[in-house]
């Protein structure tokens, strides 16, 4: 049962870190983005032509950008926004270039990195499509060419997790926190593989570390009082359940929450 909760890490891990932004933080982020362009030097139609490209591929390739779009589609108002700035607030700065060659300098190490992302894209399909053993495959060409590539060992770690290989995928995790520290999808699937393995201590300082680097993600706090509530620590594990309910907590954990503090004596029905 476990197994199939944690084969569910991509989107869950990706949507709770995506989430946590708010349309406000979205539009200060689009406005910062035209503004540091500017102070750089850059042209802010820039910023409107990706935003026409994503719309563009998000209304001809959907799936490609799924996840990021789930949460924070690029709709017609951000590109709008983005125009009327231009044309008013930046309209000084409308002859300044769009320097493509610096861009292409710039990018150049990425384009070469092709092959991985392409072998990453090739898993990720087949990972949507449960079929692990092809989506390992796919991973191990992408490290095969990048082998400290932090997306890469994250994205084999969940493969692993998904096929309950705990070992490997613990081993994945691992390195893919020390490739990017502090990065907190690692900490969030380190700690997942570490609760499926009933290394509870390791899972409870995970999800407290990711609780810490990105604040507000409800199940983080119930994550961490079953960790307790399985080392029968059930004073600790009580106050965490009681604190993710009283903070809103939905779903089949609110429900179990619920069970266990009715059960231990914390709740009277």
């Amino acid at each position: 049962a476990l197994g199939q909760v944690v084969s569910g890490l991509g989107s869950l891990g990706a949507s709770a870190m995506l989430a946590s932004y708010s349309r406000d933080d979205e539009r200060q982020a689009d406005a910062l983005g035209q503004e540091y362009m500017v102070r750089a030097g850059y042209n802010p139609w820039g910023e409107v032509q990706l935003m026409e490209f994503l719309v563009a591929q998000q209304k001809a390739r959907p799936s490609a950008l799924e996840t990021l779009f789930a949460t924070h589609p690029m709709s017609e108002e951000r590109l709008n926004d983005a125009r009327e700035r231009a044309q008013t607030q930046y309209a000084a700065a409308r002859d300044l270039p769009l320097l493509e060659a610096r861009f292409m300098d710039n990018t150049a190490a990425l384009r070469r990195q092709a092959g991985t992302i392409r072998a990453l894209q090739d898993g990720e399909k087949y990972m949507g499509k449960k079929n692990y053993r092809e989506a390992a495959a796919a991973f191990d060409a992408a490290l095969a060419k990048a082998p400290d590539d932090y997306a890469g060992l994250l994205m084999m770690a969940k493969c692993q997790a998904a096929m309950e290989r705990w070992s490997e995928a613990g081993r994945y995790a691992a390195a893919a926190k020390q490739a990017y520290p502090g990065e907190p999808q690692a900490l969030y699937v380190e700690g997942y593989v570490a609760l499926a393995a009933k290394r509870y201590d390791q899972a409870y300082d995970d999800f407290a570390a990711f609780d810490k680097a990105l604040p507000g993600n409800l199940i983080m706090t119930f994550l961490r009082g079953y960790c307790r509530e399985q080392q029968d620590r059930t004073g600790e594990a009580a106050a965490l359940y009681r604190r993710y309910l009283e903070a809103g907590g939905q779903g089949k954990p609110a429900q179990y929450a619920y069970a266990r503090l009715v059960q231990w004596g914390y709740i009277r029905r």
